[in-house]
């Protein structure tokens, strides 16, 4: 798709690019609103809550808060996901600190995405599984490692001269940087009553989208701008390489937050 968004910015416009690459979206909504069926609440763990009295909207939103193992967890997940939109500078940055065109940057970052796959999901996927089961401060904790290690990788994708090196950077930062979902989505499942899975889940996707992907770019951008008096063109270089630091960095406090606490605590508290 990056591939495909780049080759349209190139030909008719960035407009066009964001009106491709969100189509499809409406379309997959579309399916989802009137193909799939509703599943009953709890039927998985065998007590339906569909006849079961429920909390309010905000009595539910109220308790959810109130876990604050699982408000960490978000909060690291919208912080890891504040890494991952370092991808939204790398086309320009690949053309202004490697003098490639918006084609060229497209199709080596559609190639690294490629390559790397849904492969840091599978492995998140698994860290949930196995250690989930036994202990969930421990994913947590697996998380903050993660967190940790993608830091240096992320530093040396941004700060390498080689293309070549890069692209091979950008395989190994992507997998790394999303091993995060996964657990993450697990937790805001497993820490709360089947009746309200759809509001944490919900509230995990506002913070990472609002502190992720909405103030994640943004902080990239304004750290460009009071860099490029004194950096030039280099200073998208090195405002990736503040963005990395700071959001992988709040990443690894929050998971280890969220550790602490379920270490404390193995039982949630469902009311």
């Amino acid at each position: 798709m990056a591939v495909v968004g780049a080759w349209i910015a190139s030909e008719y416009g960035w407009r066009w690019a964001f009106v491709a690459v969100g189509a499809p979206g409406i379309v997959l909504a579309l399916v989802v609103a009137f193909g799939l069926r509703n599943p009953v609440r709890g039927e998985n763990e065998g007590h339906a809550l569909a006849n079961e009295p429920g909390l309010s909207f905000w009595g539910t939103v109220k308790v959810i808060l109130k876990q604050r193992a699982l408000v960490y967890a978000m909060l690291g997940g919208g912080t890891s996901a504040a890494v991952i939109s370092a991808t939204t500078w790398l086309p320009s940055f690949l053309q202004r600190s490697h003098g490639l065109s918006l084609a060229q940057a497209g199709g080596i970052l559609g190639v690294g995405l490629l390559l790397s796959g849904p492969f840091g999901e599978i492995i998140g996927g698994l860290i949930n599984d196995r250690l989930g089961a036994r202990d969930r401060a421990a994913v947590a904790r697996a998380l903050a490692v993660v967190s940790l290690i993608a830091i240096p990788i992320g530093i040396a994708l941004v700060l390498v001269p080689n293309i070549v090196a890069a692209l091979a950077l950008l395989i190994a930062w992507k997998v790394v940087a999303t091993v995060f979902v996964p657990p993450t989505w697990g937790l805001s499942q497993e820490l709360v009553r089947p009746d309200q899975r759809a509001t944490s889940q919900a509230l995990t996707g506002i913070c990472s989208n609002l502190l992720g992907y909405g103030l994640g770019p943004a902080a990239t951008g304004w750290f460009s701008e009071l860099l490029a008096p004194s950096l030039g063109s280099e200073s998208l270089r090195w405002a990736l390489v503040a963005s990395l630091v700071l959001f992988g960095t709040l990443s690894v406090f929050a998971y280890l937050q969220s550790a602490r606490v379920l270490g404390r605590s193995a039982v949630p508290a469902t009311a």
